[in-house]
């Protein structure tokens, strides 16, 4: 457990603590947003392998 020598330390120690709970909010939304766009990405690529087979299977009759 830290200690602080005066009153500015805990303050800053607080104002870090309290920027640091603030992105951590941010980040849990961007890595949810991350998560949202991959899923849709691999889903993306899917329907294109899938277009590329239906294409394929056409070509060869």
């Amino acid at each position: 457990m830290p200690t602080f020598n005066t009153k500015e330390q805990a303050t800053e120690a607080m104002k870090a603590i309290n920027w640091l709970v603030s992105n951590t909010n941010q980040l849990a939304m961007l890595l949810e947003d991350f998560s949202e766009c991959r899923d849709n990405c691999k889903a993306a690529v899917e329907l294109t392998k899938q277009k590329a087979q239906e294409g394929q299977r056409k070509l060869n009759g």
